[in-house]
């Protein structure tokens, strides 16, 4: 995974779909507005957090690492608005 920058919400909104948990792909960019976990961060209005890994965690459990973040477990269902990774 290349390590780049954050982009900021100002920069692009094009592109956007919504994925669910399951369909997330490393470099994925998630838009922090989307995210029932980070959605409260100061910075979630502005920026987007790459995807460093996702896998099934537990049946009912996916869990997603976010570059330079953390590592957070969600339900299988959760859709989250995403700027596909180039790689698609």
């Amino acid at each position: 995974m290349q390590n780049t920058s954050p982009i900021t919400r100002s920069e692009s909104e094009q592109g956007m779909v919504w994925k669910t948990v399951q369909e997330l792909k490393e470099g994925d960019l998630v838009d922090m507005k989307s995210c029932p976990y980070l959605n409260t961060h100061r910075f979630a209005d502005m920026l987007y957090a790459e995807v460093a890994h996702a896998e099934q965690e537990t049946p009912d459990c996916f869990v997603v690492g976010y570059d330079g973040i953390d590592d957070f477990g969600y339900p299988n269902d959760t859709r989250l608005k995403v700027i596909p990774s180039e790689e698609e």
